[in-house]
C-alpha cells in the first residue's frame, strides 16, 4: 500500500512554496531518511521539491524513481501566518499525503508533519510558522496569539512609526547581493522607552523611504 507524501520547499523571501508528490514509502524511516541523507541543503531541497512527481526515493542512494512526469506545484503564500498555514494544509491534503516534509529557506532544515487531517495539520503548521519564517523557535501553542502572531503587527501599527521597518534602496540591494533571506532590525518605540531587536523575512520590508526609527539593519544569512 502506498504511503503518500508531500515534499515542500518554502521560500519566505519570495513568498512561494514549491511542492512535489511522492507516491511510495513516504514514511520517515524511508523518505525522511533519504531527504536527511541526500537532500539536506538548500539547493538539493529545492531540486527535489521541484521534481513534480516521485514514485520512490531510495534512502541508501538518494536515487529518484519517477513513473510519471509532472510539473511541481507552485503556491503563492502571504506574510499572514494563519493564511499560509491554511494554504499549506490544503495543499498537503490535496495530495492525500500521510506525511509532509517541509524545507524552509529561512531555516535550512527539514520539518516532518504526520497528516491526521486538514484541521490537525493546519494547527500544527500554524504553530510552526515562526520557525518556518525564520523568526525564532516554535512557541507553545498557548503563546501564539499573544506572541508571534501579533508581535510585528502591533509593532507596526501601535508602538512604532511605519518607517521603522523601511530600508533604503541601496541597503536592499546590498542585502540581496549577499543572498540574505532574513534581516535583523533594531527599533525604538516612538516615545523612546524601549529598544528591541526583531527578525523579519527580507520580503516583509519596504524600501526607498526614510529610516526614521531604525537604528541598525544587519543581514542574517
Amino acid at each position: 500500500m502506498a504511503t503518500r507524501a508531500a515534499i515542500i520547499y518554502l521560500d519566505p523571501a519570495q513568498l512561494e512554496a514549491i511542492s512535489t508528490y511522492n507516491h511510495y514509502d513516504g514514511y520517515p524511516e524511508n523518505l525522511g531518511v533519504a531527504l536527511e541523507k541526500h537532500y539536506n541543503d538548500d539547493f538539493k531541497a529545492n531540486r527535489i521539491a521541484s521534481e513534480g512527481y516521485i514514485s520512490y526515493v531510495d534512502p541508501e542512494t538518494g536515487n529518484i524513481d519517477a513513473k510519471n512526469q509532472d510539473n511541481p506545484d507552485r503556491l503563492s503564500i502571504t506574510d499572514d501566518p494563519e493564511q499560509t498555514a491554511m494554504d499549506l494544509a490544503e495543499l498537503i491534503s490535496s495530495y492525500g499525503a500521510d506525511y509532509a516534509y517541509i524545507w524552509s529557506a529561512a531555516k535550512t532544515e527539514w520539518h516532518t508533519i504526520k497528516n491526521y487531517g486538514s484541521r490537525s495539520t493546519f494547527e500544527k503548521l500554524e504553530q510552526m510558522m515562526p520557525e518556518l519564517f525564520g523568526m525564532g523557535n516554535m512557541p507553545d501553542k498557548d503563546m501564539m496569539e499573544g506572541d508571534y502572531v501579533t508581535e510585528w503587527k502591533t509593532f507596526l501599527t501601535e508602538q512604532s512609526s511605519p518607517a521603522a521597518i523601511t530600508i533604503s534602496g541601496d541597503q536592499m540591494k546590498q542585502l540581496h547581493e549577499k543572498g540574505a533571506v532574513m534581516v535583523k532590525v533594531i527599533v525604538q518605540d516612538k516615545d523612546g522607552s524601549n529598544t528591541r531587536e526583531i527578525q523579519y523575512p527580507l520580503s516583509f520590508l519596504d524600501y526607498e523611504k526614510d529610516i526614521d526609527d531604525v537604528e541598525s539593519i544587519d543581514d542574517l544569512m
